[in-house]
């Protein structure tokens, strides 16, 4: 195999290896946003039952 091709397939596993970290990162916020919504809704439905 000529080194280009070697070459080419480093970049192309080290941008694959890039999105997948990325994409792990906005899956992860995203969950901790949604937990963080979760526990709001708790608090405000404590909140309706002390009124």
């Amino acid at each position: 195999m000529p080194k280009i091709y070697d070459n080419i397939e480093n970049h192309l596993a080290n941008g694959l290896n890039e999105t997948l970290e990325v994409s792990a990162a906005i899956f992860d916020l995203v969950k901790r946003c949604l937990k963080g919504l979760d526990e709001n809704s708790v608090m405000l439905t404590r909140i309706q039952k002390q009124i």
